[in-house]
């Protein structure tokens, strides 16, 4: 209802958050679907948003698992 921080971001009255998930069962999925429609043409994978939270969500070996798709 008013002005203030957030995890150090000045945040107005009228600003609209929104946070983003997705389950290492759907990554998995996403990282099919598009290695099937890249047919092995992918030289780089990037995480976007990869923080420490990110990192605690996701253990190494699930995020190998994303990469080994491709």
């Amino acid at each position: 209802n008013q002005n203030c921080y957030f995890k150090g971001v000045y945040v107005y009255a009228d600003d609209v958050l929104r946070t983003d998930t997705v389950s290492i069962e759907n990554l998995e999925k996403s990282a099919e679907l598009l290695s099937k429609k890249m047919s092995g043409q992918v030289n780089e994978i990037t995480f976007f948003s990869l923080d420490s939270v990110c990192v605690k969500r996701y253990n190494p070996e699930e995020l190998k698992t994303i990469v080994k798709i491709f």
